[in-house]
């Protein structure tokens, strides 16, 4: 058992004994009372039993102290029957000590305002009321002795007590009321603790002005040399030049001396530092500015940090003592300070640098997830490369199952014209090189044209020097290709590549998505059969397209079809013919219809048509069309038996039939069932019905529709 189990396991077992007790305290309470208040005619103190009674109460009280109330539940009980006995003792000390002129009172009152910095607030006011009804007791009880006290004296007692309980509890509630604010902060702050060293802080780039820190180092060199001036030089990218970084001279800024060359290129050279004095005017190495008079010292000394040689500090003074060994080695202790300036500097941009890097990295993968469509995949992959490095051609490669066929699917860039929707050349390109082995290439980055292609045959690429052909992998499997180039030289350096790698992962997964997303949308809203939409995408298609219509004021025709005696069909060739015939029926509808139009399954053999733009005269005529084109085409059964099929079409149009869509299909549901009354194979147009509350909003359309006419 643990150590917080073991003492919570005592002071349960403490509480179970202490419990049973508070009973007897109250009897103990109640008994001393009585007593208390018993005495006979002529005695004002307490009778002896009354003593005896609260000589338990108290061991009974001390004994629940030492049990630890704290740990039991009813630890407020137990300080109000202490407070009860400790009252109850001092009036009878006080009763006591009476007889002898002592007046105790202005303890009594001390003693309450106790309780109220002590105990609970009720508490306190439960003790007072106590203590006051108690006072008022043996003050009615002195009116029937001779020797009893004073009413007088028991009022004024009553008094001081109300008092100074009300004015302690005041000041205790102003005091808590003031701290109230300090310790919800406090409160605060222990519940969730202050920050650790090692908590995760918000996100801010490390800074370290390391110029400073140099200056203040050549600003020392100086005093401790008497120097006239300290010149650090930095050793140029190229290793040719030594550039003026930092001087106490400002003249001094941005001027490049030879590094080989000089008093300043010996020290590169050997590596020692060097002491020279009384040298004259243009001794090589000097700086623009300074006098070259007999007699100039100067000493120099290398800056490095580690095995890597950053530059070299130069002190100079102009006439007087020359320098001393002990001026040298004050130069190279500075040098020393200055080397690990400049590598902390240097340390801080490197940190500072991939810090960016990273956040652009992080929100180039936010975008990728966020993708739903491969459009939107293509675009974040191209903000999400954008980000990391510079380039003039995006190109994503897809290999479609199960054809196989590999095509580009999106190109981006001013290299990109004409690459879009053409196949990948299978036998001479880097793209079928990447997806054969699963490797990048060039393993370089740098690209050179040679024998094989990029991605296409005739291609015009020429202009690409950096390039990176990346595989799209996708449950161990190549399914693609993302290729980047650019016309600049060692632009995908390793830590570029490694994060384009990682993008290119993130858009393999991001295109599956987005094709699983597309066909979740398809089988959500197109038949599997016929490939028209369902029911429920000819809802929404049927009230977007009613709302257009109502805006724009132009006409709408719903066309409803039914295939007559279709039932029959399926009895006697079976439901897999049934099933060519729905699917046939699909193939003509799409063939037919504008690509403004609608055509979606509405259940079983019945479809239906949304015509936008187009008047009763107009949906007749191609509900005409359709069921003439209809009848032409013969089936073939199972068992080889020919048959066609015939259509039964209804017509309504908004707004000369309805204007409510809810109506309009329902006149278009009763066209229909005319047409399959009157014989079948054929098409009727709705009869309106408008109700008393819409004719004069239809005089108005076809006002509107014959003025624009």
């Amino acid at each position: 058992m643990s150590t917080g189990a073991a003492r919570n396991h005592r002071a349960e077992r403490a509480g179970r004994r202490v419990r049973p007790g508070l009973p007897l305290e109250l009897l103990l309470f109640v008994t001393a009372i009585l007593l208390f208040l018993g005495g006979g005619p002529g005695q004002v103190g307490p009778t002896l039993p009354g003593v005896i009674a609260l000589s338990l109460l108290t061991v009974a009280m001390i004994r629940r102290g030492v049990a630890r109330p704290a740990a039991i539940r009813s630890h407020n009980l137990a300080d109000l029957f202490g407070g009860l006995a400790i009252l109850l003792a001092a009036f009878i000390l006080i009763r006591q000590l009476e007889s002898l002129a002592v007046d105790l009172y202005p303890a009594l009152y001390a003693l309450l305002a106790l309780f109220v910095t002590v105990y609970q607030p009720w508490i306190a006011l439960g003790l007072a009321a106590f203590a006051i009804g108690l006072e008022l007791t043996l003050g009615a009880l002195s009116l029937a002795h001779p020797l009893g006290v004073d009413l007088n004296e028991t009022c004024r007692h009553v008094t001081w007590m109300a008092l100074f309980t009300a004015a302690n509890l005041a000041a205790s509630w102003v005091s808590r009321w003031r701290r109230a604010p300090r310790l919800a902060a406090s409160r605060q702050e222990s519940q969730t603790g202050p920050p650790h060293p090692l908590d995760p802080q918000p996100s801010e780039p490390l800074q370290v002005d390391g110029q400073d820190l140099i200056n203040a180092a050549a600003a020392l060199v100086r005093k401790s040399c008497a120097a006239d001036s300290v010149v650090l030089l930095q050793i140029s990218p190229d290793r040719k030049q030594l550039v003026v970084t930092a001087s106490t001279l400002p003249e001094h800024l941005e001027t490049t001396l030879d590094a080989q060359a000089g008093f300043a290129g010996s020290v590169l050279r050997t590596g020692q530092a060097l002491m020279a004095n009384h040298l004259r005017r243009d001794y090589p190495g000097s700086l623009p500015g300074e006098t070259g008079e007999v007699g100039s010292h100067v000493m120099a000394s290398l800056v490095r940090y580690g095995q890597k040689n950053l530059g070299v500090l130069v002190a100079r003074r102009n006439g007087g003592p020359p320098f001393i060994p002990d001026d040298l080695t004050a130069l190279e202790i500075g040098s020393s300070l200055v080397g690990s300036a400049l590598a902390a500097e240097r340390a801080v941009e490197r940190v500072t640098e991939a810090h960016y890097e990273l956040e652009r990295f992080f929100a180039a993968s936010r975008l990728l997830n966020s993708a739903l469509t491969p459009e939107q995949v293509y675009q974040s992959a191209t903000q999400a490369l954008h980000m990391i490095t510079d380039f003039e051609l995006l190109a994503i490669t897809w290999i479609d199952q199960p054809e196989g066929a590999h095509r580009v699917v999106h190109a981006s860039g001013e290299l990109a014209a004409g690459l879009e929707g053409k196949a990948v050349e299978t036998e001479r390109s880097l793209c079928a090189m990447v997806v054969k082995n699963g490797h990048y290439l060039p393993l370089g980055c740098d690209y050179r044209p040679g024998p094989y292609s990029v991605l296409v045959a005739q291609e015009r690429l020429e202009t690409i020097r950096s390039l990176l052909v990346m595989p799209l992998r996708l449950h161990d499997r190549v399914q693609g290709t993302l290729t980047i180039g650019s016309t600049a030289q060692q632009v995908f350096k390793d830590d570029r590549r490694g994060m384009a790698e990682v993008i290119a992962n993130q858009v393999a997964v991001s295109l599956d998505k987005a094709k699983i997303y597309a066909r979740v949308q398809e089988m959500a809203t197109i038949d599997a059969l016929t490939h028209l939409h369902n029911r429920r995408a000819f809802q929404e298609r049927f009230g977007e397209a009613q709302a257009r219509a109502l805006r724009s004021k132009t006409p709408l025709s719903l066309v409803l079809l039914d295939i007559d005696h279709f039932k029959a069909i399926n009895d006697t060739h079976g439901h897999p013919t049934g099933d060519k015939v729905l699917a046939s029926l699909g193939e003509t509808i799409s063939g037919l219809l504008r690509r403004t139009d609608v055509a979606a399954r509405h259940g079983g053999e019945e479809f239906a048509l949304i015509l936008e733009g187009t008047d009763p005269q107009g949906a007749l005529v191609m509900a005409e069309r359709l069921r003439r084109v209809v009848g032409e085409i013969r089936f073939t059964s199972a068992a080889g038996i020919g048959f066609g099929i015939t259509l039964s079409l209804g017509v309504a149009t908004y707004p000369q039939h309805a204007l409510d869509p809810q109506v309009l299909f329902n006149l278009a549901d009763q066209a229909l069932y005319e047409a399959k009354r009157s014989g079948r194979n054929q098409t009727r147009l709705a009869r309106a019905i408008w109700p008393r509350k819409d004719r004069t909003e239809r005089m108005k359309l076809e006002g509107s529709a014959e003025a624009g006419l």
